[in-house]
C-alpha cells in the first residue's frame, strides 16, 4: 500500500511539472498557495519560492486581488469549475489573459484546490485582430454600396440633365433663325402675339429664357 501511494504520488508529481499549463494548488478556503509547477513560474516570472509567499499579489492587480481570492474561496465541489478569464501580470509587468480552471482535489487525505492556467493572451489578440479586419471590411462593403447607390443615382440625374442641356441648345439655335423672321413680320405688320405674350416682350427675354434652361 506504500509502495503504491508512492507511485501514485510520483505519478501526480510528474504530470504536475510536466504540464503544458501552469498549475498552482492553494489551500481551501484561502488564497495561501502550496506549489506551483515550473510551467507556472515560466508563465509569470516567478520562483515556486516567491509565488508561494507572495500569493496571489504575484500576479494579480491591486484592484483584482480580492476578486480573485474570492473565486478561489468558493471553489467546493469536485467538479472543474471554468473560472474565467483573467487580466495577469508577469514579473517583468507586462499583462497576459490566463483561462483558469478550478477544482478540489485530495492529496494524502487533505483537499487541495488546484488551478491550471492556460496563457491565452496571444489568441484573444488574434480574435480581436479579426474582429477589426472583420469591422473594415463590412464599412467597405458599406463604401462599396454607397458608391454603387451613388453612382446610379449620379446616373439618373445626368440623363435627363444631358438631353435638356443638348436640346435647349439645339432649340436656342432653331430660335436665332426663326427670330430674323419674326423681326421682320414685326417691322412689316406691328406686334402680334407668340406663346400669349406680345412679340416685342416675348423676343427681348427669348434669350434669357434659353440661358435659363442651359
Amino acid at each position: 500500500a506504500v509502495e503504491a501511494l508512492r507511485q501514485s504520488e510520483s505519478r501526480f508529481r510528474q504530470l504536475f511539472e510536466q504540464s503544458v499549463d501552469a498549475i498552482i494548488c492553494f489551500k481551501p478556503g484561502n488564497s495561501s498557495i502550496i506549489d506551483a509547477n515550473k510551467t507556472a513560474e515560466r508563465l509569470y516570472g516567478f520562483t515556486g519560492e516567491e509565488l508561494r509567499s507572495r500569493g496571489v499579489g504575484c500576479f494579480c492587480k491591486s484592484e483584482d486581488g480580492d476578486r480573485f481570492t474570492d473565486i478561489i474561496r468558493n471553489i467546493r465541489d469536485q467538479e472543474v469549475s471554468h473560472l474565467g478569464n483573467m487580466v495577469h501580470l508577469r514579473k517583468d509587468g507586462t499583462e497576459i489573459i490566463v483561462s483558469v480552471y478550478g477544482k478540489i482535489i485530495n492529496i494524502r487525505g487533505v483537499d487541495v484546490t488546484y488551478c491550471s492556467f492556460r496563457d491565452i493572451t496571444e489568441r484573444v489578440r488574434m480574435e480581436e485582430e479579426s474582429q477589426i479586419i472583420q469591422a473594415k471590411l463590412i464599412q467597405a462593403n458599406k463604401m462599396t454600396s454607397l458608391g454603387l447607390l451613388v453612382a446610379g443615382v449620379a446616373h439618373e440625374i445626368n440623363n435627363p440633365n444631358n438631353s435638356i442641356m443638348a436640346n435647349s441648345q439645339l432649340l436656342d439655335r432653331a430660335w436665332q433663325d426663326a427670330l430674323k423672321i419674326l423681326r421682320e413680320y414685326y417691322r412689316e405688320n406691328g406686334d402680334f402675339q407668340l406663346g400669349g405674350m406680345p412679340f416685342s416682350t416675348f423676343g427681348e427675354n427669348s434669350q434669357h429664357l434659353f440661358a435659363g434652361i442651359t
